[in-house]
C-alpha cells in the first residue's frame, strides 16, 4: 500500500517539511523523524491542540501520516479525520478525488492495523451517499467489515456475514 500526501494528489505547503522549529519545541517530533511511531502520534496530538501557542494542523497531519506509515493505527485515523475536518476546500490540501483517495487509504490502513474507528469510518465512506462511495471496492469493504466485526463493531458483522 503506497499512500502519501503527495502520492495521492494532496500537496503539502512548502513549510510542512521544515522540521527544525518543531523539533526544537517538541522532542516527540524529533523521535518521530527517527522512526518512533508512538512519538509521531504524540506529536500529532500535541500540534493539533498546542497551548500555549497556535496549533499547526499541517505539521500535525505530517506527523500522523508518518506514524501511519510506520504502523500506528490511531495515526491513520487521525490524519484522515484531520484532513477532512480541518482543511477548507481551498486550504493547504487539494480537494477532490486525490484527497478522498488519501483518506480512504489511511482509513483502510488503520483498519488493517486494528483501529476500530478507522474501520467504522471507512465503512461509512462506502455509503452510497458519500462522495467516496465508489473508491472502496466490494472486496475491501468485506475485509474491513470482517475486521470491524472482529474488533467488536456488531453491525459490521451483518455486512461481513459473520456472527458475534
Amino acid at each position: 500500500l503506497m499512500f502519501g500526501l503527495v502520492a495521492c494528489g494532496i500537496k503539502v505547503p512548502p513549510r510542512a517539511p521544515n522540521w527544525q522549529p518543531h523539533d526544537a519545541a517538541d522532542p516527540d517530533a524529533t523521535a518521530c523523524r527517527g522512526g518512533d511511531k508512538d512519538a509521531c502520534f504524540a506529536a500529532g496530538k500535541a500540534w493539533t491542540s498546542r497551548t500555549p501557542g497556535p496549533p499547526d494542523d499541517v505539521f500535525a497531519a505530517t506527523m500522523y501520516e508518518k506514524g501511519c506509515k510506520l504502523g500506528h493505527a490511531g495515526s491513520c485515523y487521525e490524519v484522515g479525520q484531520l484532513i477532512l475536518s480541518s482543511f477548507p476546500p481551498n486550504g493547504p490540501y487539494e480537494v477532490g478525488v486525490g484527497r478522498l483517495n488519501f483518506v480512504v487509504a489511511v482509513m483502510e490502513r488503520g483498519c488493517e492495523l486494528g483501529d476500530l474507528d478507522s474501520c467504522m469510518y471507512a465503512l461509512r465512506l462506502r455509503d452510497p451517499r458519500s462522495p467516496a462511495a465508489g473508491l472502496i471496492n466490494r472486496r475491501k469493504e468485506l475485509d474491513m467489515a470482517r475486521r470491524a466485526c472482529e474488533l467488536g463493531y456488531g453491525s459490521a458483522c451483518k455486512t461481513a456475514n459473520m456472527s458475534r
